[in-house]
């Protein structure tokens, strides 16, 4: 995958899961793949697939309801999150998801709030902060945007911060 060569990649998966078809690590590492190259029928069905191995992980279910953003199926994500975060409201990663997944959905301001709850969270993760300045900027809440980003920017000043992308 590092080399997209998608081809190979697919091989390598499929020879890991004829090795360990229960191995729910290959599993979850296939999902994002099928999602990569937008087979997302299959990425759902073996992010649930994986979820079987340990169904109360918070990280396995979060990656049921992110293949299901990434699918579209919005509706789908935000009910699997919902779960997900009464598992454990707490872990910033559902609630990011979430946030993307209202995104998905125009629901501007339900998004606003589970980026602002996962950027908590994490105490300022770097890939929340532009993604909550972007909605800031599409509901005309300028000055919240150009303040999280003059912060982003002061950050950058004394540690990395990687180039985002928008989910």
């Amino acid at each position: 995958m590092y080399d997209w060569n998608w081809k190979e990649a697919e091989q390598e998966f499929e020879r890991a899961l004829e090795l360990n078809p229960n191995s729910f690590v290959v599993l979850i590492d296939y999902t994002i793949f099928l999602t990569c190259i937008g087979r997302h029928k299959e990425s759902i069905i073996e992010a649930i697939r994986a979820r079987q191995f340990d169904p109360l992980s918070v990280s396995m279910n979060s990656q049921v309801g992110e293949t299901l953003y990434f699918a579209g199926e919005f509706d789908r994500a935000i009910n699997e999150l919902e779960i997900t975060i009464s598992m454990d409201p707490n872990n910033y990663y559902p609630h990011f998801i979430m946030g993307s997944a209202y995104k998905g959905k125009q629901m501007f301001e339900e998004a606003i709030a589970e980026y602002k709850r996962a950027l908590e969270l994490s105490e300022g993760n770097l890939v929340v902060i532009p993604l909550l300045a972007t909605l800031y900027y599409l509901t005309g809440a300028r000055a919240e945007g150009d303040n999280l980003l003059n912060n982003l920017l002061e950050r950058s000043k004394t540690r990395q911060c990687l180039p985002i992308f928008s989910l």
